[in-house]
């Protein structure tokens, strides 16, 4: 046990009146001062308040003081301090329940030693923000709890409804309550077991229902309760919401009502029967969401576009879906479709099989000009196409013909005469005709005469190595000169010879 401050009740005064009441609480917290040099401290300080603000918050204080300043202190800050007070016996708190003071029952209605007595002395105060405080405080009885329910207080239940330990006959009153604010709570609130959830959503209330299925921690059991709603919006949200099996997929797809069908559509584990179902529907507007899904299978799409009757509708959509396969993005392109073409050079995934069909099978210029925006760029434009795009107005197409390695010497000549830099710059960054290649170094754009510099004398150099290359393979193949064969008459000839 701590040894008791030897504090004497002068000492504790200058303490306070030097350092503040607070921080001297704070000091003689782990060291306790007498009760007698207390007791003596407030009966010669009762008027000062800073003194009885520092009885009215330190700890060791006898509850008998306390009591006493209770019946005899009128500060306000002092009596809230006492409100709180763990030592304030019962009879004091009553008392302060019916102080004249608002902010002071306001304070005794959050102490942790609250009774029943206390609770309904503060109720009779009828002050909402009392109501409140006391919904919210933690040691409230479950019978108040009920008599707080039952008041005409919407900010109150919307508190009550937070707590952790609600008792059921007060959530059970705030259910059947008719304002908007606590059926906010009502569907908000986390504290709120699952049955009692299920409960809310069976009630088939629309302003309750449209808030409850805005949560995203609901169970299947509620989600399947609000997909029965007798209000369309609400079972509609959730069955976008809730995780469908085989069975009800097949129940809701079969549904009379097109917009729930267009939310199967959407669903992203369709199974394919449900999908084969879904892609013959009379609905355009199912057959679309269907066509966006992400998730659609490609025999399904591929089943869209061979039967598409909306105008190219379905076709669009397909087009604009990030995960359709490269089959798929082959068949929109194969439909010679303008619209469908252009939003394809949108895309970012297209191949050299999809540019190909795009640029020399379904020529557009508009369509040639939206994948230059995008940065596509394509060297086996057929001739033919070529010369419609060289002499095009526009020099981002006329650029983009600059690519084709199929260039004839009389396209290159008209692209290398062409007024728009870009052009020219994108013929040197792309042609092998050393000749104009050459000429491209004095072009009149440093840029550009520095970019076709740079390439005339890395070809000029590739071109003298295979030159050398090519005579030394010549000399290397060149047969060496025969040797004259000797015959067997030489022999002996000089066989003989050497004999003499």
């Amino acid at each position: 046990m701590p040894l008791l401050n030897q504090i004497n009740k002068l000492e504790l005064l200058d303490e306070i009146n030097i350092d503040g009441f607070d921080v001297v609480v704070k000091r003689h917290k782990r060291n306790p001062i007498s009760s007698g040099v207390l007791y003596e401290f407030f009966e010669d300080n009762k008027l000062s308040e800073n003194s009885m603000l520092f009885l009215a918050n330190y700890a060791n204080t006898p509850s008998r003081i306390l009591v006493e300043m209770v019946q005899s202190i009128t500060f306000e800050e002092v009596l809230k301090s006492i409100a709180l007070h763990p030592r304030t016996p019962q009879e004091s708190l009553v008392l302060l329940a019916q102080n004249p003071s608002v902010e002071v029952k306001r304070y005794l209605a959050s102490s942790k030693q609250i009774t029943p007595k206390t609770v309904d002395g503060l109720l009779e105060s009828n002050d909402f923000l009392i109501d409140c405080i006391l919904a919210e405080n933690p040691e409230l009885y479950p019978r108040l709890q009920v008599d707080l329910a039952n008041r005409d207080n919407s900010t109150m239940r919307v508190a009550l409804l937070q707590r952790k330990n609600l008792n059921h006959e007060a959530l059970e009153i705030c259910m059947k309550a008719s304002d908007h604010w606590t059926a906010i709570a009502l569907a908000f609130s986390k504290n709120i077991d699952e049955d009692i959830i299920l409960e809310i959503a069976d009630l088939d209330i629309l302003s309750q229902q449209a808030l409850l299925v805005q949560r995203d921690d609901l169970s299947d059991k509620v989600l399947e309760s609000l997909t029965f709603s007798k209000h369309k919006e609400i079972a509609q949200v959730a069955i976008s919401k809730k995780e469908l099996d085989s069975d009800e997929f097949l129940g809701w797809v079969e549904n009379d009502n097109s917009e729930i069908r267009k939310i199967i559509a959407t669903k992203d584990n369709i199974p394919k029967f449900i999908e084969t179902i879904l892609a013959k529907d009379i609905d355009a507007d199912v057959l679309e969401k269907l066509a966006q899904n992400e998730n659609i299978n490609e025999r399904t799409a591929m089943y869209l576009i061979q039967n598409d009757t909306s105008n190219s509708k379905l076709a669009i959509a397909l087009a604009t879906n990030k995960t359709i396969s490269e089959n798929i993005i082959k068949a929109l392109a194969l439909l010679e479709n303008k619209v469908v073409s252009k939003l394809l050079a949108l895309r970012d995934d297209l191949k050299e099989e999809h540019l190909d069909i795009m640029i020399n099978k379904n020529y557009s210029a508009e369509v040639i000009f939206q994948l230059a925006l995008n940065n596509y760029f394509y060297n086996k434009i057929h001739p033919m196409i070529c010369k419609y795009m060289i002499s095009h107005k526009s020099p981002t197409i006329r650029a983009f013909a600059a690519h084709s390695t199929y260039l004839t010497n009389d396209f290159i000549a008209v692209l290398f005469a062409d007024c728009a830099d870009i052009v020219r710059k994108t013929l040197a960054e792309n042609i092998t005709n050393i000749k104009y290649l050459e000429n491209l170094t004095s072009d009149n754009n440093e840029e550009i005469a520095q970019i076709a510099n740079t390439r005339y004398q890395k070809l000029k150099k590739d071109l003298e190595t295979e030159e050398k290359r090519k005579e030394l393979q010549k000399v290397q193949s060149k047969p060496e000169p025969k040797k004259e064969k000797k015959t067997i008459i030489n022999k002996i000839f000089r066989s003989f010879k050497g004999g003499k």
